[in-house]
């Protein structure tokens, strides 16, 4: 690039410096009130200030204290206005903020500078030899080809009429924009889903995130002790929180500015977060959606980097987002959404999850769950032996092993290949007193067992102890087992006794298992013939005729899976389908009003037509 092409940038700049000062200043008094103005209006107004400019070259002087450096400012304000009307249409309400209009301006007044740039490489800026007028007639005539092609050929307006005369970018432009809408609108929708269904199933399962965050805080280092639980409680019910509503703002196009930049600081410090994660490997798996999709540390860290792809590029491009609900009713959307994930986090909180994605659902098999099926890949070892000679150290394996001259030192066996892990291998129950192992007495033996889950007794919840322990009593009128698993020590399990009167058997079981078995402190579990066929948390405990009656069917299991079919008819009916319905009522609505605005800007045109043959008539 030349020095004069540089000089020439630079001067195009400072000028679009005080032609974008005049425009904010504006837009701060009055908004963007032009967004109303068709594009008719705004080639008249064009017209207006061109015809002044040529007015006062050709009288040598102005009345009005506004000189000619003012109103061409004025054209290329009105000039940069257009081209945001041609590109987004007009609006009957004011939809863009100051920043989004700003944002605009900025974007095609760089478009009109490489266009500047492009041609003069051509023309090598025989533009300066022109006089000040000649600019003014020429704009004049643009401006006067708008008019007629808008009076006699409306279709040319959109197709190339305008479009030629305000700047020669608009036809170069089409692809690229829609191309870049679609792409943005694609990054959207990923980005929209992928955190509904992460608030989701977080909201669902407030205990597991709970249990989430503690991981993450105890492998920082933090003291857990020092914060109390409801700390932790209301934390994982801010984040699911926090996800669905920036999916459901993502997914409907509501408040697309704030959203998108929310979106990219989560998706920052998440993408920072997993990458920690992958090189130190503190914990199994993120708990990025809950129980229900169980990623690695390495493929969290992928999909996270896409995320942040996709992120970058919805913040950029944010005014590309389509909107699928109105300004007029996007509040309905938001206090819905809000609502329905409190209500399914509380309630999930004070009973069970909606949805148990973990090993010990109802229906899952103890004996099948902690078993190897015939054909499964079994884990594969390597074992190492160390070995010395003459002072050096090797490695060697089976296969390798040298002669008898080399001297051993020691072992290792490591572990090449997991193989088939069973969903429930981590579950053992022992009598601490004997060190005997139940676990086939107590989950996978024939008969019915009701287990009380209570992975720590010192802060379980005592205020449902009678209704325990009348369940106690009716297991034992019905030959019924009934023990009590906990991971508690036994001065825990002695103060509980104090408290409860308790007379069950209490056997151990890791804490963490227990955890995941029932999300409740303490928490009820009923297993028929090794299968889980009920599942209570201590707030509903359930009734002896409920107990009786899972036991007496022959298909339990079967009418839990219609209950859960109907749980999620139940979230489509108070949720999917109302906002369905509110967003299928309200474009119907936009269209409508569309409809009748261009019914009335078809019969001004005629009006207009009709008016302008008769002068024509007139004339001859």
């Amino acid at each position: 690039m030349d020095n004069n092409s540089l000089n020439t940038e630079q001067q195009f700049k400072d000028v679009m410096v005080e032609c974008r000062g005049l425009f904010a200043k504006k837009l701060h008094d009055y908004s963007a009130s032009w967004r109303i103005l068709r594009p008719q209006s705004l080639t008249d107004q064009l017209f207006i200030k061109a015809k002044r400019i040529r007015s006062i070259e050709i009288k040598r002087c102005a009345k009005i204290d506004e000189g000619i450096r003012q109103e061409f400012i004025a054209l290329i304000n009105y000039g940069i206005i257009g081209l945001i009307q041609l590109d987004k249409g007009f609006v009957d309400s004011v939809d863009l903020s100051n920043e989004e209009a700003l944002k605009l301006y900025d974007h095609f007044a760089e478009e009109a500078l490489q266009l500047m740039l492009k041609k003069n490489h051509d023309y090598d800026e025989a533009w300066r030899s022109m006089r000040i007028s000649s600019y003014t007639d020429f704009i004049l005539t643009k401006i006067q080809r708008v008019k007629e092609l808008e009076d006699i050929n409306q279709e040319a307006l959109v197709s190339e009429g305008i479009d030629a005369n305000y700047m020669d970018i608009k036809t170069k432009r089409v692809v690229k924009e829609m191309l870049r809408q679609a792409i943005v609108n694609i990054c959207r929708l990923v980005l929209a889903l992928v955190f509904i269904f992460s608030g989701f199933v977080k909201a669902i399962d407030p205990l597991g995130t709970v249990y989430k965050l503690q991981d993450y805080l105890f492998a920082a280092g933090v003291n857990l002790t020092a914060l109390p639980q409801w700390v932790f409680i209301v934390a994982a019910i801010a984040l699911s929180t926090l996800e669905f509503i920036l999916g459901i703002f993502l997914l409907f196009g509501i408040h697309r500015h704030i959203a998108t930049r929310l979106m990219l600081i989560f998706m920052v410090v998440m993408t920072m977060l997993t990458t920690w994660i992958f090189l130190a490997d503190p914990v199994k798996d993120c708990g990025c959606f809950g129980d229900a999709l169980v990623l690695t540390n390495g493929q969290t860290l992928f999909k996270n980097l896409v995320l942040l792809i996709c992120a970058v590029v919805v913040f950029v491009w944010f005014e590309k987002i389509v909107r699928f609900i109105s300004h007029k009713a996007q509040w309905v959307v938001v206090n819905y959404s809000l609502l329905f994930v409190l209500v399914i986090s509380m309630w999930s909180l004070y009973s069970l999850p909606m949805f148990d994605f973990r090993p010990y659902h109802i229906g899952a098999d103890f004996r099948q769950g902690t078993e190897i099926p015939e054909g499964a890949e079994q884990p594969k070892f390597e074992t190492k032996f160390i070995l010395s000679k003459n002072g050096k150290t090797q490695e060697f394996t089976l296969d390798d092993y040298p002669d008898s001259t080399w001297t051993f030192v020691d072992s290792k066996t490591i572990e090449t290949s997991k193989g088939y892990v069973p969903p429930m291998h981590d579950f053992m129950v022992e009598n601490r007193a004997t060190g005997e192992d139940l676990t086939n007495e107590v989950v996978k033996s024939d008969g019915n067992v009701l287990l009380l889950i209570a992975p720590d007794l010192s802060s379980a919840d005592d205020g449902n102890f009678g209704e325990i322990e009348q369940i106690y009593e009716y297991a034992m009128a019905n030959d019924i087992a009934f023990y009590c698993l906990t991971a508690s020590d036994s001065a825990s399990q002695h103060n509980w006794r104090e408290k409860t009167g308790a007379e069950y058997d209490m056997f151990f079981v890791d804490n963490t298992t227990l955890k995941t078995v029932v999300r409740s402190n303490p928490g009820l579990m009923l297993v028929k013939n090794g299968v889980i066929v009920g599942k209570w948390s201590h707030n509903t405990l359930p009734t002896e005729e409920e107990i009786g009656g899972l036991i007496s069917k022959k298909q339990p299991v079967l009418d839990m899976r219609h209950s859960l079919i109907r749980r999620s008819l139940t979230i489509i009916l108070w949720f999917v389908i109302p906002l369905l319905a509110l967003t299928l009522a309200d474009r119907l609505w936009a269209w409508s009003q569309w409809g009748k605005r261009m019914t009335r800007i078809k019969r001004l045109k005629n009006l207009r037509l009709s008016s302008k043959r008769i002068e024509n008539n007139k004339e001859e």
